[in-house]
């Protein structure tokens, strides 16, 4: 099924909201609906419009929305019916006992009495009042002692039923177009809530809203401007990375590194995208091009592209061997003469996110015979620029030192380098990987059993929900994929405004 269809198709009526039932079969006596009725019109009381004007003035004057939701009480139309209704269908029946025995008391002048306390009396005969007749601002008091009685913690529990069950029902019910009027002056009226902010949301976020949308982009990292940033590697970290930079797969193998800030991966990863300039003249200097530029094709045979990290001294000394104190610190005075060369892979291993911050990956073997090769590689383009000493990131601190060496001494080293197991292999040395593009746990398929997303990214499984970031891609794309996943997002939300305005 197309999106677009997905999209107009009306839920099932039960799903949609508005009571199709006359009647009401909560057993609940006219006595004791006076006193939820009193008690739900405590816990949402109708205020006074001048009690919009604010010292800000931020009702003042008020609109229509705002003064029906101030003007509004728990007790209004059939709420408290709905609110016995579904209490009694949901809770034990020792539960509903209790309360409709506090509603059965609070019916009766001597009952407030005892539940209430002296806070019931009154001047005139017959000098006790009934909850109902008691006046909204001392029924308030009365829940408010409930919710902190210390002896009598029974009063604790009838609070918390009435409480959930009256604010729950007032808010959640609707009419028949589903609406709720209380919704429009509490909530954010929009189309469309994005989830995440990096490559994707970020772009599908604009071009929806360009399309006349209103949009929410939902973030949970913290928003930072350009001139906020420091060079401090901790706070850095802390900030602008999921679990600090430090989130790991189960068996520790694995480190992932992934934005987790306003921006998400294109804040942090902005460097690798840096629009090239428009220099005057520069652009038809030189001969003329008699051929094409050559485009790197999955059977070239190419298995690793060698890359520069950028690391602090503490992603340092975090990613390097620790073989012994002494050795870290001589190491640590070295860092300004330290050269960092990694790998680069196109994966062909799977692995799976079972629930948040647990996620198992495994690499197979063509994915280790590439790391290997891109190893050697590195190792090679180190002493060929004039390297003191080559190592790698193995936990026994495989080094060679380069002074004097041999070239059948090198080869019987590079012989040594592999991709090792993580942590928990049974294998006497070991390595940790990082992975910083994650791609690929959401992805695209023409069918169900070929991917949780369709052709325009929307879910096979739940309608209305779409995924534009990373996720979709097949597979490993083999390089930075901050553009491929932008145009991916940009194509993708053209059509989900296109869908949204048919």
């Amino acid at each position: 099924m197309k999106g677009e269809e997905r999209m107009r198709r009306e839920p099932h009526p039960l799903l949609r909201g508005g009571r199709t039932e006359k009647s009401y079969d909560h057993g609940l006596s006219s006595y004791e609906l006076i006193s939820l009725a009193s008690i739900c019109e405590a816990f949402i009381p109708p205020i006074p419009l001048d009690s919009l004007h604010v010292n800000d003035g931020k009702y003042d004057p008020p609109n229509k929305s705002l003064e029906y939701f101030f003007l509004s009480s728990g007790s209004d139309d059939s709420v408290p019916d709905e609110v016995a209704e579904r209490m009694v269908k949901a809770c034990l029946p020792e539960a509903v006992f209790l309360v409709r025995w506090t509603l059965r008391f609070l019916s009766t002048r001597l009952g407030t009495l005892f539940l209430c306390g002296f806070i019931c009396l009154g001047g005139d005969f017959p000098f006790i009042k009934n909850y109902s007749d008691m006046s909204l601002e001392n029924r308030e008091k009365v829940l408010q002692k409930w919710s902190k009685e210390k002896e009598l913690r029974i009063f604790r529990v009838v609070f918390v039923i009435l409480k959930m069950f009256c604010l729950f029902t007032f808010f959640s019910r609707t009419d028949k177009n589903m609406h709720n009027p209380a919704w429009d002056a509490i909530g954010i009226e929009c189309d469309v809530v994005i989830v995440g902010s990096g490559s994707g949301g970020g772009v599908a976020a604009a071009v929806l809203a360009a399309s006349g949308k209103k949009v929410v982009v939902l973030e949970k990292g913290n928003y930072f401007v350009p001139e906020d940033y420091s060079s401090l590697e901790g706070p850095s970290m802390n900030q602008l990375y999921e679990s600090s930079g430090m989130l790991a797969t189960g068996d520790a193998k694995c480190t992932i590194i992934a934005g987790s800030t306003v921006g998400g991966g294109s804040a942090v990863n902005w460097s690798a995208c840096i629009k090239t300039p428009s220099l005057k003249g520069k652009t038809y200097e030189g001969g003329i091009i008699t051929s094409l530029h050559k485009v790197v094709s999955k059977e070239s045979g190419v298995q690793a592209i060698i890359e520069t990290p950028a690391l602090g001294p503490a992603g340092f000394v975090a990613l390097f061997p620790w073989v012994s104190g002494y050795d870290m610190k001589e190491r640590l005075v070295k860092y300004a003469r330290t050269v960092h060369l990694f790998a680069l892979v196109r994966d062909q291993g799977s692995g799976e996110v079972m629930k948040e911050c647990k996620i198992r990956y495994r690499l197979n073997d063509r994915d280790k015979e590439n790391l290997r090769t891109g190893l050697r590689q590195a190792l090679r383009i180190l002493i060929a620029a004039g390297a003191v000493e080559v190592g790698t990131h193995r936990n026994d601190g495989q080094r060679l030192k380069c002074k004097g060496i041999k070239e059948k001494e090198l080869e019987e080293f590079l012989d040594r380098v592999t991709a090792h197991g993580g942590p928990m292999s049974k294998g006497e040395n070991w390595n940790i990987y990082a992975s910083a593009h994650q791609m690929g746990s959401c992805r695209m398929g023409a069918t169900e059993e070929e991917g949780a997303v369709d052709e325009n990214g929307e879910s096979w499984e739940v309608e209305s929900l779409f995924v534009c970031d990373g996720s979709l891609l097949p597979s490993a794309v083999g390089i930075n994929p901050m553009i491929t996943i932008q145009s991916t997002a940009y194509c993708l939300s053209k059509k989900i405004a296109e869908s949204c305005t048919n």
